[in-house]
């Protein structure tokens, strides 16, 4: 996201603020209409104390190891404190190597048995690695000392068992988040929400129990990247809560909001829902602000403006009063961005071809970088072309340098083959054909993955059809061999569900963290994850983050 001010407040004003006019969501305007305070509201109507228990894991035992969990975990617990009615004594926080399956369940057991009393509200957070057995259709929380057996896994029915245990106990409301891969195997059921809500509405829910989670995304992986310091689904639930300037939010109005932002900025979907059979009554999760003063009239904005593509400036003033002038600004951004969507996949096929020369695919890329200099201000992706585009120049700039300073490039012949040396990097050998040959396992790999998500089954038959090089004999690697590409010394950025860098020679083109491997195990199939290094398993029917990249014998 870019610094601009302007940029700034329109997130703050359309989506983040869910108690302003309006938040950019389809399921609606987001109203809070209050003439209390919350210190007020606390003492007139709060069912009880809140308890939290928070966990973050970065570290990992036998898992490649993430950025942010732990930053976000320590900011939730801060905000919670700071800002809402949570006392620290009652707030637990987890992280890292507390963080172990007996831990865990040691203090969802110590919640039940010793320190929730009836009327008493929980909040749960968790940010971590998560996995889904498509067997036995559960999800499970990776914990920090957890092996590959998913039997050392947390299930998603444990955290079940405890609200259900909770609910027993007479607690008035639970609220879940959880920041994790296929976090959506918590939801079964779904409810709609109502975002414009006042005191009465207030009142009426916060006293009836409430069972509700909110998710960073379905049955898909989701980024640990994201905005300062944070994954994408933690700065917009952070900063949601921290702008909340009324008296309460709803766990299902910042869902609302969060889900809004986090969309428009990534590809994955947050998810709100309630948990089904453990309580539910149509309550709901209530974030009440200590620092709040009565009253429902937002801060005045100062106007500024944005640019509709081709069109003259539009003030902030007419977007906030005039929805027509919203719907239409959005509507045109989104006709720009699918147009850009669709140049952007006709240069990939220009890079991806081996009979283009790189510095054909040069200028494609920096025509394209022309094409996409407008700023669209309803998406990221827009931002995300512009870096990839710049990446692929630079590579191909590369490419075209190297070959001058080989005026006589080496002719080599494997398997009766030949083919012209293009670049070297240490022991890998790139090729015109498109292959690469490592010298020391004499392994021969294609220089590009497929460019797309793709399944384990789709992956081993890409693989059997693929013909790179005029080879035939091309196969899925061992998760040895991908292993063996892995150099924490050298990388290069991508933009695949969030931007980061992946670790591996420049000479084979990734386009996203995971090829498949040939390795499986049931209905799951191993994968290596070249952002940290390391072995992870998903069911072979999933696709999201997942590449092939063809391997086969050089000599």
């Amino acid at each position: 996201m870019k610094k601009n001010t302007w940029i700034n407040l329109f997130i703050m004003i359309f989506i983040l603020t869910p108690f302003m006019a309006s938040a950019a969501s389809e399921r609606g305007i987001v109203k809070i209409r209050s003439q209390l305070d919350g210190s007020t509201l606390q003492k007139q109507y709060s069912s009880g104390v809140n308890h939290a228990l928070v966990i973050g894991i970065d570290k990992y035992k036998s898992h490649p190891n993430l950025k942010t969990a732990v930053n976000d975990a320590e900011a939730v617990c801060e905000l919670l404190e700071k800002m809402y009615f949570f006392r620290k004594e009652n707030i637990v926080p987890l992280k890292n190597r507390q963080a172990t399956k007996s831990r865990i369940m040691k203090e969802l057991r110590d919640l039940v048995k010793r320190r929730v009393k009836k009327g008493d509200n929980v909040f749960i957070y968790y940010a971590g690695h998560g996995w889904f057995d498509e067997t036995f259709d559960i999800g499970y929380w990776v914990t920090s000392e957890a092996t590959k057996d998913p039997v050392t896994f947390l299930e998603n029915n444990a955290i079940y068992r405890s609200i259900a245990a909770l609910d027993k106990k007479g607690i008035q409301h639970v609220f879940l988040v959880s920041d994790s891969c296929f976090s959506g195997s918590f939801n079964k059921e779904h409810r709609a929400v109502k975002t414009d809500i006042d005191d009465r509405y207030f009142r009426e829910k916060y006293g009836k129990p409430s069972r509700n989670i909110l998710t960073s995304g379905g049955m898909e992986p989701v980024a640990d990247g994201g905005k300062e310091g944070h994954s994408i689904f933690a700065y917009y639930f952070l900063k949601t809560l921290k702008e909340n300037r009324f008296p309460y939010l709803s766990g299902k109005q910042l869902g609302v909001a969060v889900e809004a932002m986090v969309t428009r900025n990534s590809n994955q979907t947050p998810i709100s829902k309630f948990i089904h059979g453990v309580g539910d009554e149509d309550g709901q999760f209530f974030f009440i602000n200590k620092k709040s003063k009565p009253g429902n009239e937002a801060e005045p904005v100062e106007p500024n403006t944005f640019s509709l593509p081709g069109e003259i400036d539009v003030s902030f003033d007419d977007i906030i009063k005039n929805a027509e002038i919203r719907r239409k600004a959005e509507e045109k951004w989104g006709i720009w961005q699918e147009s850009m969507g669709k140049k952007f996949l006709q240069v990939q096929k220009i890079d991806s071809d081996r009979h283009v020369k790189p510095k054909q695919k040069e200028v494609a890329w920096k025509r394209f970088l022309a094409a996409v200099a407008s700023d669209n201000q309803f998406s990221e992706k827009d931002d995300e072309m512009r870096s990839y585009s710049k990446s692929r120049i630079s590579h191909w700039e590369k490419i075209k340098l190297k070959k001058k300073r080989k005026p006589k490039p080496v002719s080599v012949s494997y398997s009766g083959a030949k083919s012209k040396e293009i670049d070297r990097d240490g022991r890998f050998i790139a090729y015109e054909n498109g292959t690469v040959l490592d010298t020391e396992t004499r392994l021969m790999w294609a220089a590009e993955d497929n460019g797309k998500d793709i399944n384990w089954k789709n992956a081993k038959r890409y693989c059997e059809n693929y013909q790179g090089g005029g080879y035939t004999d091309w196969r899925l690697p061992t998760i040895n061999e991908l292993r063996g590409l892995y150099d924490e010394n050298k990388g290069y950025g991508i933009s695949c569900y969030g931007s980061y860098k992946i670790h591996l020679t420049k000479l084979i083109s990734l386009t996203c963290c995971c090829p498949w491997s040939s390795e499986t195990s049931g209905s799951s199939a191993a994968f290596f994850y070249f952002r940290y290094g390391g072995e992870l398993q998903n069911a072979q029917s999933y696709s999201g983050t997942y590449r092939v990249l063809p391997v086969r014998a050089g000599n």
